[in-house]
């Protein structure tokens, strides 16, 4: 925020500004990106075209209640979020679950 102060309209006390945990998009994003980083790095998967992509829907997605997707690298992604406060749902979950049409 301090790089971005003049820009973001923030006011000179530092004090003034919101907790980095109200900024919900930013927080999502990092935390999206930094899942990303590890399932890169440490468990060896691919950088993928759409990883951008899948972390913008991950941000937009947090002023929802629900996730649905059937991409499993995105799925995977938010799983390896630590503390995750969105629930992800495949969309056979949500048809089910969530509209209660049975399976047939």
């Amino acid at each position: 925020m301090r790089n971005s102060q003049q820009r973001l309209g923030l006011l000179a006390d530092p004090a003034a500004w919101p907790k980095p945990q109200a900024l919900q998009s930013i927080w999502r994003f990092h935390a999206y990106k930094m899942a990303r980083i590890f399932l890169n790095v440490g468990e060896g998967r691919k950088v993928l075209g759409s990883d951008m992509y899948d972390a913008h829907h991950y941000v937009a997605a947090s002023y929802t209640d629900l996730l649905v997707t059937d991409d499993a690298g995105f799925q995977a992604t938010c799983e390896a979020i630590p503390n995750p406060r969105l629930k992800v749902v495949t969309f056979e979950e949500f048809v089910v679950k969530y509209l209660g049409v049975a399976k047939g």
